[in-house]
């Protein structure tokens, strides 16, 4: 080995052995934890094919939807137990393998009478839980600070009942899973002492407060409980043995990993067959009275699946944040931890003497090659594509082999080797040529466009490209009056609040802010970030607008400030997209035909009185989910060309009761505009009337009504095509 090969070999070696070991001290003092959870976070959000739970998994949700349309029936939140035992009669009859209730009934509904028993709804739910069989109810196992040492709440014994019928059996020390837990509560002692299981339900989240781990076995005073998903998966398979070792929980054939502490990685699902629990008491009622047609839950969804009762309603206060948002239903977890048992589908955690063989790798790789006599382009690059790479792999091995490689340790490992080396060398050799090169980049670039341009490892986005992307702009309708009717320092107070919610929903649905027009806002998607789904992020931000505009109106009404009405308007269509502008000032935009077409689909808003408007090529790329019906079709000055427009009414998530009334005005609507097209006057005329009795404010029925009355006076001309022409914005 040469003299200078052998002197680079020992200099890469150095750096990379000490940016390494440096991380390593942070890393086992846990400074680099938060990080790499995020990681974990991004990979779990964007991962694909991987978020859908087991089939034979039902969750049934008390939502807001369910407390609001029980609350006229059986009154607030919590509701009578009865409900719950007619609840597990359904579910009995209908051959369910279990129901979990992730749900504490540890007090009675009333309290006991002299006698001490029950009150009637308590023993309907104990009955109802003894004669399916099946129910698994809710414990929790805490640790509480000894504040007194006489408090005799703490450290109470279990009863032994309880303890002789759901303490586990099993093969293996309770060690791994001892949590110091000192105080308890349990169910009803008649329920327990009837109900077929019991899980403790409570989670510990991570040191940043999110959850993405559990221990599925929690110790009392030396004997195992199971957590509820556990419960419920040995239910199942009652027979068998359970053996714990080090790194596994197993019996019959089925083998779960831990980690070293116990610990077990829970691979988040965010997707299962969901049903409010509101329509399932409502379809035990339609079968009640007779009915048993149309019924709004098929009942047979329930035979031979695992059901699991929660809340997702935030004044349940069972609400958890995880890897895939802050507001996660804590039913979710249970549910996701059975779907990765009964798929063997798992997280593998490889051991820390990986992630430091890799740092050190990746470390010594970037190294070597600053060191080098290389041009300087490639040393800029390569550790880059390097490091990118390695992060790559890494989401590659999460998503298709659910194997957590770490990237925090390893990339900052690597990255730090490279800014060490970077600098030794370019202080004596390459700091002029790379001031020189970030000067010229500054000329036309803004800081913001070449930092992400260059972490992307392209600089051609500046010379402009084609891309079909979704156009959004946004207006609040007059703001000039409302303006000039404000003292210039409360017209600013009022814009900024507004603006500032509006970006929050453009970031939170990946669009991309353009610039702000006054008080208009211009957002587009598909770029920088391409995106197949462009035109559904960007019509469900615009609904979302629309929503969040009652929350903007009441902090506006509280500062006295007047409330506001917005259109919105989108297009899709091919744009040119780049950094436009002076060589001293660039920005990232779009500009093109389909961009005015935007601007002026915004404008017809005001026109039909829509709070929203889409062109066909945007409504194209929607799928049954949305709810949109077609307004008209036009032709907006400036273009030669008629657009159809239509105005979506509601998005995926809407519930039930609220999507079959709007589904019922998209019906009537397009009926009617069919007809108008047709020139069938009375047949759409009928239609635009119903939808005034759906909805009596519905003004673009007024607007056709009036246009086909006229058209009934004076028929149009044989070359009439059904377009309706604008001559100005």
């Amino acid at each position: 080995m040469k003299v200078k090969t052998r002197k680079r070999f020992v200099v890469s070696l150095i750096i990379s052995l000490v940016c390494v070991a440096i991380l390593l001290f942070v890393e086992q003092i846990g400074g680099l934890a938060f990080l790499e959870q995020k990681t974990f976070d991004m990979r779990v959000q964007y991962r694909e094919g991987q978020k859908t739970g087991h089939e034979d998994i039902v969750i049934v949700l008390i939502d807001e939807a369910s407390l609001e349309s029980m609350n006229p029936l059986v009154g607030r939140w919590p509701w009578p137990r009865t409900l719950y035992a007619e609840l597990n009669l359904f579910l009995a009859e209908q051959g369910v393998k279990a129901v979990l209730y992730d749900i504490l009934f540890t007090e009675p509904q009333i309290p006991r009478d002299e006698n001490g028993e029950l009150g009637p709804d308590d023993i309907d739910l104990v009955t109802s839980s003894m004669e399916m069989g099946h129910a698994i109810h809710a414990v929790q196992l805490l640790h509480e600070p000894m504040r007194d040492p006489r408090d005799s709440v703490l450290g109470r014994q279990l009863p032994e009942l309880f303890v002789e019928r759901f303490s586990l059996k099993a093969n293996g020390s309770a060690e791994l899973f001892e949590s110091g837990n000192n105080n308890y509560y349990l169910p009803l002692a008649e329920l327990y002492e009837n109900t077929a299981g019991i899980g403790v339900v409570e989670f510990l989240p991570d040191n940043d407060g999110v959850f993405r781990r559990t221990k599925l076995i929690r110790t009392y005073q030396g004997r195992m409980f199971p957590v509820l998903s556990l419960a419920a998966l040995i239910h199942q398979q009652p027979e068998n043995e359970i053996s714990i070792t080090d790194n596994s929980i197993n019996w019959g054939q089925t083998l779960i990993p831990l980690q070293d502490n116990g610990d077990f990685l829970i691979n988040p699902k965010n997707e299962f067959r969901t049903l409010s629990i509101g329509g399932v008491f409502a379809t035990i009622q339609q079968i009640d009275q007779g009915n048993f047609e149309d019924l709004i839950i098929d009942p047979d969804m329930f035979r031979d699946k695992i059901v699991l009762v929660g809340a997702s309603a935030v004044g349940v206060e069972d609400l958890k944040p995880t890897p895939y948002g802050p507001n996660f239903p804590g039913v979710f977890l249970h549910a996701s931890i059975i779907s990765n048992v009964l798929e063997n589908d798992f997280i593998a955690k490889p051991p820390l003497f990986v992630e430091i063989i890799v740092s050190v790798l990746i470390a010594f790789l970037i190294a070597w090659i600053i060191t080098s006599d290389i041009k300087i382009w490639f040393k800029s690059t390569i550790p880059l594509v390097i490091t990118f790479s390695y992060v790559l792999i890494a989401y590659y091995l999460f998503s298709s082999f659910q194997v957590w490689l770490a990237i925090v340790f390893p990339v900052i490992g690597g990255m730090l080797s490279v800014y060490a080396a970077s600098f030794i060398y370019m202080a004596f050799t390459e700091g002029s040529e790379r001031l020189k090169t970030k000067r010229m980049f500054s000329q036309y670039l803004s800081p913001s466009v070449l930092s992400e341009v260059m972490e992307s490892k392209s600089l051609t986005a500046e010379i402009g490209e084609t891309k079909q992307l979704t156009i959004l702009f946004s207006d609040i309708r007059g703001f000039t009056s409302i303006s000039e009717s404000l003292e210039s320092g409360k017209v600013v107070e009022m814009l900024n609040y507004y603006l500032h919610e509006m970006v929050e929903l453009v970031f939170k649905y990946k669009g991309t802010l353009d610039k702000f027009i006054g008080d208009a806002v211009m957002a587009f998607w598909g770029a920088p970030i391409a995106m197949k789904n462009h035109a559904r992020q960007s019509v469900s931000c615009a609904l979302e607008m629309i929503d969040q505009l009652k929350v903007i109106n009441q902090h506006f009404k509280t500062n006295d400030f007047p409330e506001i009405k917005i259109g919105v308007g989108l297009n899709t269509g091919p744009v040119i997209v780049g950094n436009i502008g002076s060589t001293k000032r660039l920005d990232y935009t779009v500009i093109g035909d389909n961009v005015n077409l935007a601007s002026r689909i915004e404008g017809l808003t005001k026109k039909y009185g829509c709070s929203i408007l889409i062109t066909e090529s945007a409504h194209e790329m929607l799928d049954e989910t949305f709810v949109c019906r077609t307004i008209d079709r036009v032709r907006v000055k400036g273009k030669t060309e008629p657009a159809m427009i239509y105005e979506p009414l509601t998005n995926p998530d809407t519930n039930v009761e609220e999507r079959r009334l709007f589904e019922r005005i998209a019906q009537l609507t397009n009926k009617g505009f069919n007809a108008y097209l047709n020139k069938d006057w009375a047949v759409a005329e009928d239609a635009y009337q119903q939808v005034l009795e759906v909805n009596k404010n519905d003004s673009v029925a007024g607007i056709f009504i009036k246009r086909i009355r006229e058209f009934k006076s004076e028929s149009p001309p044989e070359s009439w095509d059904g377009c309706y022409v604008y001559t100005s914005k």
